[in-house]
């Protein structure tokens, strides 16, 4: 009509896209001077547009003389003035505006072909919509309300333990209902599906078609659709197209730029994912938070570029593309070259896309095209409005793919009942849900939109609106089935006070087909101990040393997954330094203080402020090199925190090492090769310190927790100094954990014989202790060897706190629940 209208009397205006507008209203608020108290403008702006659409579908001004106007309000009203002033200037016409202006133009407007109009599904015409309905009929075209047919039948509710349940039995029923007539068509009504969809078609999939679980769709008809769309960014082929536009702007996150590296939509993915999967883990080995494209490409090129070469070709156009880029240009302009930098980069692959790729494919470029729209309200803009634009405008877009028609339609509340199903499942329908409570949009005055009847405005609004949906879903077939759970979390729910009248039983429902349960119930269980791999060929030098023997001890299967299938976990970037960073920073600042100094005699002639030179000579160099290495984490703040922290325990420790006996530090960080049984190895340790009658004291430095008896039992938990103690061929006079922590700095060790170490008590029979030691760890070898891998960790859900291997072991079948990480111990060091 509009179209017709603007031919018929030569009127330039156009009416803005949904983006358009969007856009228009943001900008309007972030100018005003209400900007500074605003977190999220775009959500303002969001319900200002609201605001807007309700006063016009109601015929009302902004605002009736003599309402009451609080400071939200007022605000609107200027934001709305200033809005409507924009598109007089601009002759934009804003769509909420449209049918006031075609009913009043309407004997302007030549009427085309069907003289009759039905309106179907509206639960309450607006006022402006009967108006422009009304000025229809008096030009001569009948409009008619369309009321759905009601079906007389029966309706039941069905209450459920909980949501999961009340799904899990709606699923059941339709196959059940499906089994009964193929050919009839059912409803599923799940209020808020959009915001459960990967439930509900988890429950469904495993109900109604399980192989779909774990075989690829073959392209017969689906039994069910979901009719609520997902946002396009949810889409990995879209998500990864803003994740290259990104890259070509700015560092990503490390776990975005992984999924980049390993993404299937970049020219060469296929040929190449083993190596882009290598370069991913190396880039995660770095520990940065943020990866750029500068990055990607050293430590691709420093691997050589073997395997990644169509990966480097992109990566390495891309970012000469981007350093081409304007600072500013219009929207248009943009959205070329968005289109270039992924043609660069690859995007979207070499592959055939699938049928549904196609259509995100499709929805893509409109969203392109809805960007291209906003030039009129933009102007010139940098590059990184222009992705904060596209990113907006691509969430906002729901993407459903287009496919055939399938008997169980599961949908929202919105329009079910004009649905026409043979059967109707409604889910939800607990008191606490429905009626749904007011929600009046905060920038029109209550009064008004309570007296104009808007929608959502009062209880008593809901409640009748409630009760009119409530009938027709009743009425909307033969089959009604109201389901409600009884609990949510720990509360306990009733039924909705609107379906409390119907008569309450359990609907019938197919057996339980869920995958699960089917195998389970077709199995043949033949049941045998496997907890033992191939052993070691003879000869054959492993990696992990002292590692090795600590991993056999704690859990024989994670001995065996790290250090014979090197089963090891992707590195997490976490913010700052973690507990094994900040450890080996401790570490480095005492190794580089007692390689400078030598020995307890030298450190003995320095004073309090040389020894505080010293400290603060090394802490500066160990920081400074941290931060070439980091430069993300060590800002300027952060490191002045850290050359604190560490300058205060190594004085505190150096005070610490004063009090022993004297020595000579002959080791720092020292490696050496070693031999226990028929394991071979390199062995790395802390410290070695030579006494005057030259017998070696070993040191093992801790920043966090010290086991209470680490060394007793056949499974010791700190099997390192006691595996040093028995393969060294040096006189030893004690082993000891050099604790190092602000405050608490301790010896906690053993010794030959008293006052060696300050608070380490001496074993009764020295030899007698290091020959015990020497027969664990050659049984723990020798476990290792014959490739013992039992899932046994040693102090159960404890000794799997800190394990990467769960999924692999599946631990938790034994009973075991995994304890939270309490982060306290820090140490590094075990080779």
């Amino acid at each position: 009509m509009w179209e017709e209208l603007r031919w018929s009397t030569g009127r330039t205006d156009a009416v803005l896209r949904s983006a358009q507008r969007r856009v228009l209203w943001q900008h309007i608020i972030e100018s005003s001077p209400q900007r500074h108290h605003l977190l999220q403008p775009a959500a303002v702006a969001n319900r200002a547009m609201d605001a807007w659409d309700n006063l016009h579908a109601f015929n009302l001004p902004i605002f009736p003389a003599g309402v009451f106007l609080n400071e939200d309000a007022r605000a609107f009203r200027g934001w709305a003035d200033a809005y409507r002033r924009r598109c007089v200037e601009d002759e934009w016409l804003d769509e909420a505006q449209l049918p006031a202006i075609l009913a009043r133009a309407v004997n302007d407007i030549p009427v085309r072909g069907a003289r009759k109009v039905l309106l179907v599904g509206f639960d309450e015409p607006t006022p402006v919509a009967r108006a422009l309905a009304e000025a229809l009929n008096g030009i001569g075209v009948e409009v008619v309300w369309q009321s759905p047919p009601r079906a007389v039948g029966r309706a039941i509710q069905a209450p459920f333990h909980d949501a999961n349940a009340e799904l899990l039995a709606a699923a059941r029923w339709a196959r059940r209902c499906l089994e009964r007539d193929s050919a009839c068509s059912i409803g599923i009504v799940v209020p808020g599906v959009s915001s459960q969809r990967v439930l509900v078609q988890d429950v469904f999939a495993n109900v109604l078609t399980p192989l779909s679980l774990v075989k690829v769709p073959d392209g017969k008809q689906d039994v069910f659709s979901i009719a609520a769309g997902e946002p396009l960014t949810d889409q990995p082929l879209v998500a990864h197209a803003l994740l290259i536009l990104s890259l070509a702007r700015e560092r990503l996150p490390a776990i975005d730029a992984g999924a980049l590296l390993r993404s299937p939509y970049l020219r060469g993915a296929t040929a190449e994912a083993p190596a882009r999967a290598l370069l991913d883990a190396a880039l995660r080995r770095r520990r940065d938070r943020e990866i750029g494209i500068g990055a990607m490409l050293a430590e691709g090129k420093h691997a050589g570029g073997e395997g990644v070469a169509d990966l480097l070709h992109g990566l390495g156009a891309l970012q000469g593309r981007a350093r081409a880029l304007p600072a500013k240009q219009r929207a248009p302009d943009w959205a070329r070259a968005c289109s270039v930098l992924l043609k660069d980069a690859g995007w979207p692959g070499c592959r055939t896309l699938t049928s549904v790729e196609y259509q995100v494919l499709s929805a893509w470029r409109d969203v392109l095209a809805d960007f291209v729209s906003l030039d009129g309200v933009t102007g010139a803009i940098n590059f990184g409005t222009a992705l904060r634009h596209l990113r907006r405008l691509a969430a906002e877009r729901a993407f459903q793919p287009q496919t055939p028609e399938a008997p169980i339609q599961i949908l929202d509340l919105a329009g079910a009942a004009d649905m026409g199903f043979d059967h109707l499942w409604v889910t939800g329908m607990h008191e606490d849900a429905w009626p749904p409570t007011a929600q009046p949009n905060p920038f029109l005055p209550l009064p008004l939109q309570r007296e104009a009847g808007m929608p959502r405005a009062s209880a008593e609004a809901e409640l009748a609106r409630a009760r009119r949906v409530t009938d027709s879903l009743l009425a909307a077939c033969t089959d009604v089935v109201m389901s409600w759970p009884q609990q949510e979390g720990d509360t306990v729910l009733r039924p909705s006070p609107l379906i409390r009248t119907l008569d309450e039983e359990q609907p019938p429902l197919a057996e339980d087909a869920r995958w699960v349960a089917s195998v389970f119930s077709a199995r043949r269980v033949s049941t045998f101990v496997d907890d033992a791999g191939p052993a070691l060929a003879a000869g054959t030098e492993v990696r992990g040393g002292a590692a090795l023997f600590k991993s056999q001890a704690a859990c024989p299967f994670r001995a065996f997954a790290k250090h014979r299938l090197r089963a090891d976990a992707l590195e997490e970037v976490d913010v700052g330094l973690d507990a094994m960073e900040r450890g080996t920073l401790v570490h480095s600042v005492l190794q580089q203080v007692w390689l400078t100094l030598g020995s307890q005699a030298e450190l003995l002639k320095l004073s309090e402020a040389g020894i505080g030179a010293l400290v603060d000579a090394v802490v500066e160099k160990i920081v400074g090199a941290a931060a070439q290495r980091r430069p993300q984490v060590f800002t300027m703040r952060f490191a002045a925190m850290e050359r604190q922290r560490l300058g205060t325990l190594a004085r505190e420790w150096l005070a610490e090492e004063c009090r022993r006996a004297p020595f000579t530090v002959t080791g720092c960080e020292a490696s050496r090769p070693f031999r226990l049984g028929g394991i071979a190895g390199q062995l790395r340790t802390d410290r070695i310190d030579t006494l005057p009658d030259g017998r070696q004291v070993i040191l093992d430095y801790k920043t966090g927790h010290v086991p209470a008896k680490p060394w007793e039992g056949d499974r010791p938990e700190e099997p390192q100094l006691p595996l040093y103690a028995v393969t060294g061929a040096e006189p030893l006079a004690a082993v000891a954990f050099a604790r190092v922590v602000r405050g608490e700095g301790a010896f906690k060790g053993i010794a030959a014989e008293p006052d060696l170490l300050p608070g380490v008590k001496s074993a009764a029979a020295w030899d007698e202790l290091l020959a015990g030691w020497r027969g664990v760890l050659l049984n723990l070898a020798a476990q290792f060897e014959r490739g013992h891998a039992q899932v046994d960790p040693r102090n159960g859900n404890v000794t799997c706190r800190n394990c990467d291997l769960h999924p692999f072991c599946r631990v938790h079948e034994l009973g075991v629940a995994p304890e939270m990480d309490d982060g306290t111990d820090g140490d590094s060091h075990e080779s």
